[in-house]
């Protein structure tokens, strides 16, 4: 090592000064490959329509920083070489690796000391600023240029179609959360109404909170109404399986029969059943049971006798109850023989909707036994009867013993009906529970898809919240069916009734099925014969206004006749 500090100093600055150029050079050039490459990756998206993301752009930068670093580290300059360098660019002719091999290896020799005073005056002559290098102006003009480019298609808009689009799957998936949301707090309010937990099994909430949850918020409003109409497809099937129309109708039948009776029990009986009180309707009918006679009490005439009494008298409300019923059933089985009988006749054009309804007719009108309810309102009334037979011949015959099983069998029917009725009042508090959901997936579907303006599954009625109003002056829309996202007034259930189009789950398409009217036409063969038919005709006009008609009908236009020309 060189023990003389300019000489290394020179070095050193020689060194420093190539460095320079070099960070000049490798500056420009990958300027211009990172701002080519931004230019060629923005108009990929450019092209298309999109907004180059800002995450691109920087991206780019970070790897050109680092690949110039890198390539500027291996491309330094050595000490070796800076010592090189140094003797060719100042003309010294090796003197200065000379002087710091002697200086290295024989420090005391002469021929060193010759050496550094001849190297000496001459290195106070070495500039190192002499050294310079042409100005890149090649590369530093396309870095530029590029570089002004790849800014400007960075900073480009999408154009508007696509601004559209985004702008709608912004607001998609932003409807579709909040759709989500407000679904699920309408499962936890409708939840938390049910408290008997036969209403709980038939409702199945936890079910619909698992689909629910499993809404896909990042999906495009056609994905987007077929997940809700996947949903509201098996809240409909829950709510079919739960129709009880043919077991409301006997109901109904029973509380006019009911409404006829003489007693204060059966009319009360009939009032609950007609206001659908049905659970209150039940415990009502299970106090008519009658109560069970103890041996003990029928050993004395006198007490058997105030027994028997009581008992009739409790059978006596019951048959009165029960015979209104047993009326009201034979009145829905003989509607329902009619009917079964007019269904025989048309079984060849019902056979496309027989599987339709078919699940429902099973599931309404069943009790746990397996019985309609006009079977078990014959069933009570028959053993109500013989109970009270059987109460009539202990009076009749004072040896006579009393059974058990007419009483048992009677409070046994009893039982059997109110616990279908208390079955029919939970299906039609989670009937009534799921057509709400239905309603707030058919307003969460139609919020979805930018239809509506507004969404309030879970609140309770009476307008907007503060701060939400709005203005009819300032709307854009002037159609007053807009109704301004309210459907309140909207009736029946989503997807009921006739309809152009129906969204269902198919593998491939937009899953929205339509269908189309051909216009056809139909020729009026007997719109004459009911003209002449008509009651304010007379009889002796009738076949003159006939044979008018049919004048009418059988003449031909005639043809106009061309006019001469004058």
């Amino acid at each position: 090592m060189s023990a003389r500090p300019e000489l290394e100093s020179l070095v050193r600055q020689v060194a420093s000064r190539h460095h320079r150029l070099l960070a000049r050079k490798l500056l420009f050039l990958t300027l211009a490959c990172a701002a080519g490459l931004c230019v060629a990756g923005a108009l990929v998206w450019v092209l298309r329509g999109y907004s180059v993301p800002p995450v691109f752009p920087l991206i780019i930068a970070g790897l050109a920083l680092i690949a110039g670093i890198s390539i500027w580290q291996l491309r330094k300059m050595s000490p070796a070489a800076a010592i090189t360098e140094s003797d060719r660019f100042f003309g010294l002719k090796d003197a200065i690796t000379s002087a710091r091999h002697l200086a290295a290896t024989a420090p005391e020799d002469p021929a060193t000391k010759l050496q550094w005073d001849w190297l000496a005056p001459r290195l106070k002559e070495c500039k190192p600023t002499t050294i310079v290098a042409p100005f890149p102006k090649r590369p530093a003009i396309v870095s530029l240029l590029l570089t002004a480019a790849s800014v400007w298609l960075c900073l480009l808009p999408p154009s508007p179609a696509i601004a559209a689009a985004q702008r709608e799957a912004i607001e998609t998936q932003a409807r579709i959360a909040e759709s989500k949301e407000q679904l699920e707090q309408l499962i936890e309010a409708l939840d938390k109404d049910i408290v008997a937990p036969e209403d709980k099994d038939a409702m199945k909430m936890d079910e619909f909170r698992k689909m629910v949850k499993a809404i896909d918020e990042h999906g495009d409003r056609a994905e987007a109404a077929r997940q809700f109409a996947r949903i509201e497809q098996k809240v409909r099937d829950s709510s079919r399986a739960l129709d009880q129309k043919r077991d409301e109708e006997t109901v109904k039948l029973a509380a006019a029969e009911l409404a006829k009776a003489e007693q204060t029990e059966a009319r009360q009986l009939g009032k609950k059943l007609d206001a659908k009180e049905l659970k209150e309707a039940a415990e009502q009918l299970e106090k008519l049971a009658a109560k069970k006679l103890e041996a003990k009490d029928l050993k004395d005439p006198a007490a058997k006798k105030e027994k028997l009494t009581e008992a009739k008298e409790e059978v006596a409300k019951m048959r009165a109850v029960s015979k209104r019923l047993a009326a009201a059933g034979k009145q829905r089985q003989g509607a329902r023989q009619a009917q079964a009988g007019k269904g025989e006749g048309q079984q060849g054009q019902g056979e496309g909707t027989a599987g339709e309804g078919a699940a429902g007719q099973m599931a309404e009108g069943k009790g746990e036994e397996g019985k309609p309810l006009e079977d078990l309102m014959a069933e009570l009334d028959d053993a109500a009867a013989e109970m009270e037979k059987d109460l009539e011949e202990m009076e009749d015959d004072p040896d006579a013993e009393m059974s058990d099983e007419p009483m048992e069998k009677a409070n046994g029917a009893l039982g059997k009906l109110g616990k279908h009725l208390k079955g029919m009042h939970g299906k039609r508090m989670a009937k009534s529970k799921l057509d709400q959901l239905r309603n707030g997936l058919a307003q969460a579907q139609s919020f979805s898809q930018g239809q509506t303006q507004m969404l309030g599954l879970a609140q309770s009625p009476g307008g907007k919240e503060p701060g939400k109003g709005s203005s009819w002056s300032e709307r854009k829309e002037k159609d007053d069916s807009q109704k301004n996202g309210q459907l309140a007034e909207l009736k029946g259930q989503h997807g009921e009734g006739p309809s152009l189009s129906a969204v269902e789950e198919a593998e491939s398409g937009s899953g929205v099925s339509g269908r189309r009217g051909e216009a056809k036409q139909r020729e009026f063969a007997r719109q004459t014969e009911s003209f002449v038919q008509r009651d304010d005709v007379p009889e002796s006009l009738k076949l003159g206004v006939r044979n008018y008609f049919e004048g009418l009908q059988s003449a031909t236009p005639a043809e106009p006749t061309p006019k001469e020309d004058k």
